[in-house]
Formats: structure tokens, C-alpha cells, sequence
């Protein structure tokens, strides 16, 4: 047999593999099977690739009508499978952990923690601003080493792991892909509480898919303008945006179950703390931590949780008495106010409050729960972002107690008995999932061009 003939034979059956595997994953995803839930996450990556795959496939049978063509182009096809590999093995594994008795218990916590802070956005998103087809699916949860949780807003990892240099044509092509990630650390596992924070890199994926940042700029840079912040700290506060409304979100999210989360995180020496300065030298991305905990402490204000407000700032003070950054606590309230009360017209013109609320009664139901779990009972809420901050509330009274009576057993025990699938509203719509499939099919082959590596 030819070589030729027998490069194409190789690349098919490489190809071919691919596709016996993205059918298998779906059908691991139907009803009742243990990747349920994660159904419409897995038929849209696989479905989104799988268009890549056909675009290779195509070019393969173009190729193969002349030998001299085919061997000229092998390693190029044989590169662009190795790609689409790598793409897919950034979500296999993720999805494999949730298989492993060890891993399923809080990936599938924190996936509905996750899942229930972004929704409520994506369900408010107007179709104007973000067309129905570019709607992403529920956030998928992973391990990963870095020491706080992160959101893949920007897609770093995919670049990383497809070696291509940020800003590259890969970059715009990657960054569409239809999966929201939020990367947690391995030593969450068995500390639920730190888990609230989740809903600060939701923030992140929230700005990012649902298109907020130039709204966000024009709301910040209004309100400033109107009372008239100095234009140096206002440079600053530009500069802190995304992460600053990450923390609002989280804040609006979670209520002070989020503010007491982001406390323990940003604990460090007093002396560090109080030395912290950032300059028009280097802005940075991020406030200093005393300015971030003060922020989040003037959502809950702007909330009316007056009495947790006071008592969280309390227990901030008393550690840390003193910053660098003084003349910024006259922006906070600026600040919190045009990004908690907007309005967003991405939303039709309501406060970002309305659009993600955290409300008395959720608090007063968390700190019930709370209690409940202490005397060794189970919670009664089923909204998830409820639970999480009861769990936290718990840890918050009692630490040692907490540990005690598996406050996070009994978490996972109410949510593990929630029905239904995470996007459902999609995957029961036949009409709407050959739309998305197509859909998908197209902009796969479009990552074609971008990710060719010239033949070694």
C-alpha cells in the first residue's frame, strides 16, 4: 500500500476515535446516567468540536486526492488533531473527577453553588445585548493548584495548554468556547466554607459572557464625575473594575456570608495589611485588601444588613487598625452605589440588587439553618445559595462543632436530593438543541485557521 494511502488511513482512524468518544460522553450525559446534570455542558463542548473534527476530516479528503498534496500537508492535519485533543482532554478531565467518589461530593456543591449565582444573571441578560446562541452554559467547577479560587473569563489555561501566546488569533477562537470554569484549590475539599467565594469569580464570568464591561466603565465613571472624585483615585478605581464588581457580585451573591468568606481568605500579618499602598506608578488590578474588605462591608450597608455590616466590621478592625489608603473610604459608598443600584440597561434598566438578590429573609432562613446544623439537625432551605451561607454561618459560630456534626454532609445531603438538570430549560427543547448543535458545528470548523502549527 502506498504511503500516502496509508497517512490517511492512520489520520482517520486518529480522527475516528475522537468521535467514538464525544458519542460515548453524550450518552453518558442522558437521563438518569451519572453525568446527568452536566448534560448540556458536555453535548455543547463535544458538539462545538466535533465541528473542528469535520473541518479536519474535509480537509484530510481534499488532501487525499493527490498524493504529493497529502504528505505535503500530514503533519499540519496530524498538529490540528493534536489541538483538538488538547481541547477537549481541558474538559475530559474535569468531567472524569466527577466520576470519583472522592471528587463527586463537593464538585457537585460547588457546580450548583456556581450554577445558581450565574443563572440568575444569564436568565436576566437581554437577548439585544447577548444573542440567545452566545448564552453559555452552567459554570463547570475544577481542582486546580493555584492557592484561590479562579475564573477561566479569559481563557489563559486554553492558551496555555494549546501553547499559543496570549493575543494570538487562538485567543479570540478559544475564548467563544461555550463552557464558563471556575478553578478551585485542591485543599477546598474539606473546608466548604471557603467555598462562598465562588461567587467572586462568578462575577468574573458574569462581566465577561454578558458583555458588562463597557456598561460597567460608563456606570463607575458617571458616578464619580457627579461627585467629583479626585482624577487620580478615579484612574484607580478604573483600574481595579473587574475585580472590584467581582466583589460587589459575590457580596450581592451570598450576603455577609460572602464578606466573612472574603475575611478569612485576605487574613494576613496586621503589619502587611497596614503597609499595603498601591500608586499611579502600578495601580494594579486589585484594591488592597483593607479597601476590599470596606468595599464589600458598603454593599452589605447599601443591602440594609446593618447589624452583620457592623459586626463584620468589627471583627476586621480589631485585627487590623490602621491602612495606607485612607483618602479612598471617601469613594466606597460612590463606588458601591452605582454598581449595586446601576441601573444596567443589559438587564432592562434595573439595579444589579434585583438582578442577583440576596435578601433579610435568605439571611434570616441561612442563620435558621445554621443553627439547625449545630444541634446536629438538617437544614431545611433547598436554595443552594442559602445553604452555602448557612454552612458558613455555622463555621463562623462554631468552628470546632462544625466539624463535629458534618455541617458539609448535611449540605450536600439537602442539595444532592435537588432534581432536575442544570440548563434544563435548553435540553428539554429539541427545536432549541438542533439550533445550538448547528450552531456549534459552525463555529467549531471556525477554530480550524486559528490553532494550524506550521509542520515541524
Amino acid at each position: 500500500m502506498p504511503l500516502a494511502q496509508r497517512k490517511q488511513i492512520e489520520l482517520t482512524q486518529k480522527l475516528r476515535s475522537l468521535r467514538c468518544e464525544f458519542a460515548d460522553w453524550r450518552k453518558r450525559s442522558e437521563d438518569r446516567e451519572q453525568l446527568a446534570k452536566h448534560y448540556t455542558q458536555i453535548r455543547r463542548i463535544t458538539m462545538r468540536l466535533e465541528g473542528l473534527l469535520v473541518k479536519i476530516e474535509t480537509e484530510l479528503q481534499t488532501a487525499a486526492t493527490n498524493e504529493e498534496t497529502l504528505l505535503g500537508k500530514c503533519r499540519e492535519l496530524e498538529l490540528n488533531i493534536l489541538d483538538l485533543h488538547r481541547i477537549w482532554d481541558f474538559f475530559r478531565t474535569k468531567l472524569l473527577l466527577r466520576s470519583l467518589e472522592a471528587f463527586h461530593g463537593y464538585l457537585s456543591l460547588a457546580d450548583e453553588f456556581a450554577w445558581s449565582c450565574y443563572e440568575m444573571a444569564q436568565r436576566r441578560v437581554k437577548a439585544a445585548h447577548v444573542p440567545h446562541e452566545e448564552i453559555k452554559e452552567p459554570p463547570l467547577v475544577y481542582f486546580e493548584g493555584e492557592s484561590s479560587p479562579s475564573a477561566i473569563a479569559r481563557h489563559k489555561p486554553f492558551l496555555r495548554e494549546l501553547k499559543s501566546p496570549e493575543g494570538s488569533e487562538a485567543t479570540a477562537a478559544i475564548k467563544d468556547l461555550p463552557i464558563p470554569l471556575v478553578g478551585v484549590p485542591w485543599f477546598q475539599i474539606t473546608h466548604l466554607p471557603d467555598a462562598l467565594l465562588i461567587a467572586h469569580e462568578v462575577g468574573h464570568l458574569v462581566e465577561e459572557d454578558l458583555k458588562l464591561t463597557k456598561g460597567l466603565n460608563a456606570l463607575l465613571n458617571q458616578a464619580m464625575s457627579d461627585n467629583q472624585v479626585p482624577d487620580d483615585r478615579q484612574e484607580a478605581w478604573q483600574s481595579w473594575l473587574g475585580e472590584v464588581f467581582a466583589d460587589v457580585y459575590g457580596t450581592l451573591a451570598a450576603g455577609p456570608s460572602f464578606t466573612g468568606a472574603l475575611i478569612d481568605f485576605l487574613a494576613r500579618e496586621p503589619k502587611r495589611i497596614a503597609n499595603q499602598k498601591a500608586t499611579a506608578i502600578y495601580w494594579g488590578l486589585y484594591p488592597t485588601d483593607y479597601l476590599r474588605i470596606l468595599l464589600s462591608l458598603q454593599v452589605l450597608a447599601v443591602q440594609g444588613f446593618s447589624n452583620e455590616k457592623d459586626k463584620l466590621e468589627r471583627e476586621w478592625t480589631g485585627t487590623y487598625q490602621t491602612h495606607q489608603m485612607g483618602d479612598f473610604e471617601a469613594d466606597l459608598k460612590v463606588v458601591a452605589g452605582a454598581l449595586v443600584l446601576g441601573p444596567y440597561p443589559e438587564f432592562g434598566g434595573v439595579a444589579l440588587r434585583d438582578v442577583i438578590p440576596f435578601t433579610k429573609d435568605q439571611q434570616k432562613a441561612a442563620n435558621n439553618d445554621a443553627d439547625l446544623m449545630l444541634e446536629k439537625g438538617d437544614p431545611e432551605n433547598d436554595d443552594v445559595r442559602i445553604l452555602f451561607a448557612g454552612g458558613r454561618l455555622a463555621y463562623e459560630k462554631n468552628p470546632v462543632r462544625c466539624a463535629e456534626v458534618d455541617v458539609v454532609g448535611r449540605v450536600q445531603k439537602r442539595i444532592s436530593n435537588r432534581t432536575g438538570i442544570r440548563g434544563e430549560q435548553r435540553r428539554g427543547n429539541r427545536e432549541e438543541l438542533s439550533r445550538l448543535d448547528a450552531y456549534d458545528l459552525a463555529e467549531g470548523a471556525k477554530l480550524y485557521l486559528p490553532l494550524l502549527d506550521p509542520p515541524a
